[in-house]
C-alpha cells in the first residue's frame, strides 16, 4: 500500500487487514520499488498523489523493472477514467479505483484476482 496521507493509510490498511490480508504501509514510490525488488507483493495499491515521486512514474518504474509482473496494481485516484485513459496504453494489468475509495470494491478486487491466479 503505498499512499503518502497518513490517515488514509491507515483506515484502508486496517480494513484489509481484518479483512484477512497481510499488509504494508509505504509512504514514497522509491521506498515501495526498493521493497518490491526485494520481495514481490501480491498486490500493489498505490495513490497517484505522491510525491517526489508520482503515482504514474512509479507506475512507468514498476512496469519497466517488471513488464511481466503477475501482480495487479490498483490505482486511487481522483478521476479514475481519466488516468485509465491516459495510461492503459502502456501499463497492463492494472484498476483504477476513484476516491473516496471503497474498501469493500478493493478487498473484492483483491479476492477476484487470487480466485483467477490460484
Amino acid at each position: 500500500m503505498i499512499e503518502q496521507e497518513a490517515f488514509l493509510a491507515r483506515i484502508i490498511c486496517r480494513g484489509l487487514k481484518r479483512a484477512g490480508f497481510a499488509v504494508r504501509h509505504i509512504a514514497t514510490g522509491e521506498t515501495a520499488l526498493e521493497e518490491i525488488a526485494k520481495d514481490a507483493p501480491d498486490v500493489v495499491i498505490v495513490s497517484t498523489e505522491l510525491s517526489p515521486m508520482s503515482g504514474e512514474e512509479f507506475c512507468r518504474r514498476l512496469h519497466g523493472e517488471y513488464p511481466g509482473r503477475a501482480f495487479p496494481v490498483f490505482v486511487m485516484t481522483d478521476s479514475a477514467q481519466d488516468t485509465y485513459t491516459r495510461w492503459s496504453h502502456w501499463f497492463s494489468n492494472f484498476k483504477m479505483v476513484d476516491k473516496p475509495i471503497s474498501l469493500r470494491s478493493i478487498i473484492e478486487s483483491i479476492e477476484k484476482h487470487q480466485g483467477q491466479a490460484a
